[in-house]
């Protein structure tokens, strides 16, 4: 479905749970396995709809606001390119399914994807940060995290430096990265 969505609950910073990345690998490494079979098969639209699927997969984690997301995403990418070049190599496709697979992968946008994805990691450690210095990490976070009840008694202006500095960090990575002059 091209406008899925998935339960997930972000205002949990730290506790968010997403367990639909690791069924959607799952479904991933499945896909790659059978357009793989596919082109051994010499079943041409049966790989070009493995490989459009797996494209489509990652293209959707593209709206995801974490880091995880894009690192899925990016595993998601990987797996499929797999399937593409094995087509590509057998040469199995003929000129309409390459143009199909060059539009889909023309929906891609990695930079857009990587942005969005640093954008919402910022946000989340942000209010993280707040959160875990006033004791408010929910879902028992802090627990899992490691971090000790007395946080809350810091000086609030501590926690404030700290998460500034976080964006100052992020937003470094995320705009001072060398780009591909392509």
């Amino acid at each position: 479905r091209p406008h899925s969505r998935f339960p997930v609950d972000w205002g949990e910073t730290f506790g968010a749970r997403t367990p639909h990345y690791a069924a959607l690998q799952g479904l991933s490494k499945t896909l790659q396995l059978d357009g793989l079979a596919a082109i051994r098969g010499g079943e041409a639209g049966r790989a070009l709809l493995d490989a459009v699927t797996l494209v489509r997969i990652a293209n959707h984690l593209e709206e995801d606001h974490a880091l995880i997301a894009f690192l899925v995403q990016s595993a998601i990418r990987s797996i499929g390119y797999q399937v593409i070049w094995e087509g590509l190599r057998t040469q199995i496709w003929d000129d309409d399914d390459l143009l199909r697979l060059d539009r889909v992968l023309g929906e891609a946008d990695v930079d857009a994807s990587y942005t969005h994805a640093m954008r919402g990691e910022r946000a989340t450690m942000s209010k993280g940060i707040t959160d875990l210095g006033d004791g408010r990490i929910p879902g028992g976070a802090a627990q899992a995290l490691g971090a000790p009840q007395s946080l809350s008694i810091l000086p609030r202006g501590l926690w404030h430096d700290n998460a500034h500095a976080l964006c100052v960090q992020l937003d470094r990575a995320v705009y001072s990265r060398p780009r591909d002059p392509v």
